[in-house]
């Protein structure tokens, strides 16, 4: 049963960084935490999430004005593009923030992440993080990883704080879930309807 869990978590933790570059973490490779589990949090006041540092959530892209932001990936596959953020000196709470990245789906704003470098660096994301929203659900205490869900964000929101001790990155996802919903019912329909392809 051990050397199942093990295994279990060694492949969850895989998940995550599959294709992640040090320099060019990006929401391909960023796992979608599970859209509608309910798991309850330490933290019982729910946040009311209008957006993402000044973005509301399903802004079109054509419409957001804030400034050095730069296009760095476009998937035609998943009508998703993403943009980086291209300032020096961003921060949350004490910690130096190496990326932040915006992301699209069908050119309405849909997902954001933050990236920090180094283990200093990514406890004081997570003491900011705790203190606005509560310290989350972890799954396994020996993993850092924590996940809010929509039962603590007005059922709007999901968010995931990570650790990767091998690359020694943080990555702190924030997931807008009535457009990740419809990606994923977008995709599977898709997958349905693309049987005439084989």
């Amino acid at each position: 049963m051990k050397k199942v869990l093990l295994l279990v978590v060694l492949l969850t933790g895989m998940v995550l960084v599959q294709g992640c570059e040090e320099e060019n973490i990006s929401i391909y490779e960023a796992p979608t935490p599970v859209l509608g589990s309910h798991h309850n949090t330490n933290n019982s006041q729910q946040k009311k999430f209008e957006g993402f540092r000044g973005i509301k959530w399903g802004t079109n892209i054509q419409d957001v004005n804030v400034p050095n932001m730069v296009l760095i990936k476009t998937s035609k596959d998943t009508l998703t593009t993403e943009y980086i953020r291209n300032e020096s000196g961003l921060s949350v709470g004490a910690a130096k923030v190496s990326r932040l990245t915006y992301s699209f789906y069908k050119n309405k704003f849909c997902h954001a992440m933050i990236g920090t470098e180094g283990y200093e660096n990514f406890h004081s994301l997570k003491l900011a993080v705790f203190a606005q929203y509560g310290e989350g659900y972890q799954s396994n205490r020996y993993i850092e990883r924590w996940y809010w869900f929509e039962n603590h964000t007005d059922g709007k929101v999901i968010m995931m704080l990570e650790y990767n001790e091998i690359r020694k990155i943080a990555i702190f996802n924030v997931f807008f879930q009535p457009i990740c919903k419809q990606r994923e019912k977008d995709a599977k329909n898709i997958a349905a309807n693309s049987g005439g392809d084989f």
